[in-house]
């Protein structure tokens, strides 16, 4: 076997196994499925996604597929934001948590999903 046809003979055996993958997730859909599609497409305002390490990329990428099709969606770093301020009463909260509220209360954002 030559290099390319080793090279495509492991190409369709990867894209074999990964469709078989994907036909058995449509008779294993997890119970609580449907009421998350139901509250993802309840949400009206801004849904922000977290990430860090690998699930950084993919929570990215999540949130780019969703703005491309029209459900307003941000990536926020976790780490980014690290400054803690203390407000008069002497309460802390971390400079993204007060975003996440003005954010929420301004911009109407729903959710956030980390």
């Amino acid at each position: 076997m030559t290099d390319k046809n080793k090279i495509c003979a492991t190409a369709a055996q990867v894209l074999r196994q990964d469709g078989e993958a994907l036909v058995r997730t449509v008779t294993d859909l997890p119970d609580d499925f449907v009421a998350a599609v139901e509250r993802n497409l309840a949400i009206k305002g801004r849904i922000i996604l977290l990430g860090i390490g690998k699930s950084g990329p993919i929570a990215r990428k999540i949130a780019s597929t969703l703005a491309s099709t029209g459900t307003p969606a941000y990536f926020v770093h976790p780490a980014k934001p690290l400054v803690t301020l203390s407000d008069r009463d002497g309460t802390e909260k971390s400079l993204i948590q007060r975003t996440w509220e003005a954010a929420m209360a301004v911009n109407g954002v729903d959710a956030v999903y980390v």
